[in-house]
């Protein structure tokens, strides 16, 4: 018994399985319900993210592209306030060279005939004479033919040999009063002046912006060193996806990738297609979900406070729900100790009430059963006891001495209850034989 009560007392308690189990349902509905909560929430900021992404590169886009069509808007108004009937090469020069000094990113301006002649042409750097190499690569540049241009025509991007500068070029048509070709005008766009611009963009805290050709290659960006040696990103995905569809609208959705800097990032892009770029907006990952990660570090201190008050409370109902179990647990040892006639109080929950009066029930009738075992136990005693003095009664008289029916043995010996002696029955005839020393 004693061994079992220590084997039960080594048992896990039931008021700490009782918590153990309030405890563990508790955080299970909290963290599913966290999960959901912050898997919504997620979803939610992802998208507020992608558009907050391409409001910025649409904007962003906005300046590029309005720096482009600023340039062609003022190459096409100096075409079209010249007549080319009557405009002389040195008149085309003035306007030229008014054009350089009004707009500083105009590294290179010339006027060709219809046969690509130059008419005029004026540089900030010492003008090349007729067949230099850029003169005859300039055509080479553009996808129509010179006498063909009808409206403002972009070159791809090009580096300066000398200086390693991305460079592009923009032809316009001029025509004469009848809207007939005469000659184009075409200037030779530095884009440095375009890294100021994309540099300048704010995109959030620690964002950046910038932009790319249709071949990939970078063209603006806050690292001019990366801009100078050509650097192709096609492999970054908002890069790809834009070589994929030029003609797109905008990007799908806001992704997360290694960016051009080999930080984590979200990115987006929006196309230009005037000219044919696009640029590309990334935002580091922590800045980009500092809400979601806010939010999750507040679910998380929520989760471990309402554990700990989950933990409390589930202690004090396993406490007052393990009370009855206790009680009963004690009675039962107490019982088994030799107090038999204890009872349990019946009280608490139906279910407990039932098994105390039940516990009752058995002690009593266990009281009832060892108290019947005790008084069969005290008549074998006794019995026993009597059977020994009628055996000892009916054994051999001690030499010398006599019986009524002589020297003998007592035959057909049986106990009975009178003292001192024994029923003999011998030829049907009963006696009772009196040991030497009774009487």
């Amino acid at each position: 018994m004693s061994a079992l009560i220590r084997k039960m007392e080594a048992g896990r308690n039931l008021g700490h399985l009782f918590m153990i189990a309030f405890f563990s349902s508790s955080i299970v509905v909290l963290l599913v319900s966290s999960s959901l909560q912050l898997t919504a929430y997620f979803r939610s900021e992802k998208r507020v993210l992608y558009n907050n992404q391409q409001v910025i590169a649409e904007g962003a886009s906005s300046a590029v592209v309005g720096f482009i069509q600023e340039k062609c808007q003022e190459l096409a108004t100096a075409a079209w306030l010249t007549d080319p009937e009557t405009t002389s090469r040195e008149e085309w020069l003035l306007v030229l060279q008014s054009l350089l000094g009004l707009q500083p990113s105009f590294r290179r301006l010339a006027v060709r005939d219809e046969r690509f002649q130059i008419v005029a042409a004026a540089s900030r750097y010492a003008p090349p004479g007729l067949g230099h190499p850029e003169d005859l690569q300039e055509a080479a540049r553009f996808s129509k033919p010179h006498d063909a241009v009808s409206c403002p025509e972009i070159s791809d991007v090009y580096m300066d040999p000398v200086t390693s500068e991305p460079l592009v070029s923009i032809r316009v048509p001029v025509v004469n009063a009848l809207r007939e070709f005469k000659n184009t005008l075409t200037a030779e766009l530095n884009l440095k002046f375009m890294w100021d611009l994309v540099d300048q963009l704010k995109v959030g805290k620690t964002g950046y912006a910038y932009v790319v050709n249709h071949q990939g290659q970078v063209i603006a960006f806050g690292d001019t060193a990366r801009v100078l040696k050509g650097e192709n990103v096609a492999h970054l995905p908002p890069v790809r996806e834009f070589l994929q569809d030029p003609n797109a609208q905008r990007s799908q959705r806001a992704q997360l990738y290694r960016g051009i800097a080999g930080g984590l990032v979200v990115g987006t892009y929006v196309p230009l297609r005037t000219p044919n770029w696009a640029i590309v907006t990334e935002l580091p990952w922590m800045e980009a979900f500092r809400e979601v990660i806010e939010a999750t570090g507040i679910s998380l201190a929520i989760i471990v406070l309402m554990a700990f008050l989950a933990a409390l409370l589930g202690l004090g109902i396993s406490r007052r729900l393990t009370v009855p179990l206790v009680t009963l647990k004690e009675t039962a040892m107490r019982i088994a100790g030799g107090e038999r006639e204890l009872q349990i109080e019946v009280d608490g929950p139906e279910e407990l009430a039932q098994l105390a009066a039940a516990f009752n029930s058995m002690s009593s009738q266990l009281q009832r059963s060892l108290k019947e075992l005790e008084g069969q136990f005290e008549e074998i005693k006794s019995a026993r006891v009597h059977s020994e003095r009628a055996r000892n009664d009916c054994a051999w008289p001690r030499r010398g001495a006599a019986t009524p029916f002589g020297t003998g043995t007592c035959w057909n010996k049986r106990p009975i209850s009178a003292p001192h002696g024994t029923r003999c029955s011998v030829t049907n005839r009963t006696r009772f034989l009196t040991k030497p020393g009774f009487r």
